[in-house]
C-alpha cells in the first residue's frame, strides 16, 4: 500500500529551511555543474517512489531562481491527460517564455527561436503520420504527394488545436 505523502513547504527565500535530508550540498554541486557547462546537458534523477525527487527538484528550482536562473517545472504525471507529451511540453515552454522578465531584445530572440522550434516540431509530427501509415501497412498503403500533403495539413491543424487547448487548461 502506498500512502500519499504531504508536500514539504519550500520557502522562497530559503528553499532548504525545512530540509532534514540535507539536499543543499547536492543542489549547489548541480547548480555549479549547469553554470559551467556550455553544451547541452541532460540529467536524470532516479529513485524509488516517495523518496523526495519532487521535493529535491522544487528546492533546486527555487535555489536556481534565487540565483537569477529562469526555470520551468514540467510534471509529466500532471500532464498525462494529453495524448501527446510533446504538445503539453511545448505549451509549458511557451507559457514560461511569455512569463520571462528579461531584456526585450533577448526575449524577442527567445520567442523567435521558440517559434522556429514549434514549426520544426509541427513538421516532424505532420510528416510522421504518412510514414507511420506506410510502415504499419508494410507498404500496402502508399500515398501520393497530394494525399500526404492533405494528411500533413490536417495533422498540423490538429496539433495546433491541441497546443492551444493544453495552454488553456494550464491557465485555468
Amino acid at each position: 500500500m502506498k500512502i500519499k505523502l504531504n508536500n514539504i513547504n519550500i520557502d522562497k527565500k530559503d528553499p532548504f529551511k525545512e530540509d532534514i535530508l540535507e539536499r543543499k550540498e547536492s543542489v549547489e554541486i548541480l547548480t555549479q555543474l549547469i553554470s559551467e557547462t556550455q553544451d547541452s546537458l541532460v540529467l536524470a534523477i532516479d529513485s524509488l517512489w516517495g523518496t523526495g525527487k519532487t521535493t529535491f527538484v522544487k528546492m533546486w528550482q527555487m535555489h536556481l531562481e534565487n540565483k537569477g536562473f529562469s526555470t520551468l517545472y514540467f510534471n509529466a504525471w500532471e500532464n498525462d491527460f494529453n495524448d501527446d507529451a510533446l504538445i503539453a511540453l511545448i505549451g509549458e515552454i511557451e507559457m514560461a517564455i511569455d512569463s520571462f522578465e528579461t531584456e526585450n531584445s533577448k526575449l524577442d530572440k527567445i520567442q523567435y527561436n521558440f517559434e522556429k522550434i514549434k514549426r520544426a516540431a509541427s513538421v516532424l509530427i505532420k510528416n510522421s503520420i504518412p510514414i507511420a501509415l506506410k510502415y504499419a501497412s508494410a507498404g500496402v498503403l502508399d500515398y501520393d504527394d497530394l494525399t500526404e500533403k492533405a494528411i500533413g495539413e490536417i495533422t498540423e491543424k490538429s496539433q495546433k488545436t491541441k497546443l492551444i487547448n493544453t495552454r488553456n487548461q494550464n491557465i485555468f
